[in-house]
């Protein structure tokens, strides 16, 4: 290697499969869910959601959660 030169790796082999977009989906979804647990975040998407909406959010977060702990 020369000085001023940069050895840059062939990274041709690396691609995006399908499973990266999964993988990517999954990440945005678990985000998403814990963001929604935070109350401040929940009164800005919904300024008064009612009881029952606010259970709903917390057992979809939380299956979410086991969900994508179980498919590690």
């Amino acid at each position: 290697m020369t000085p001023g030169s940069s050895y840059l790796p062939d990274l041709t082999k690396y691609k995006p499969r399908f499973i990266d977009g999964v993988h990517a989906v999954l990440s945005v979804l678990a985000f998403r869910s814990v963001a929604l647990r935070d109350k401040n975040v929940l009164h800005c998407f919904y300024p008064q959601p009612k009881f029952g909406t606010q259970q709903d959010l917390n057992s979809l977060s939380t299956f979410g959660l086991q969900f994508l702990q179980y498919k590690k």
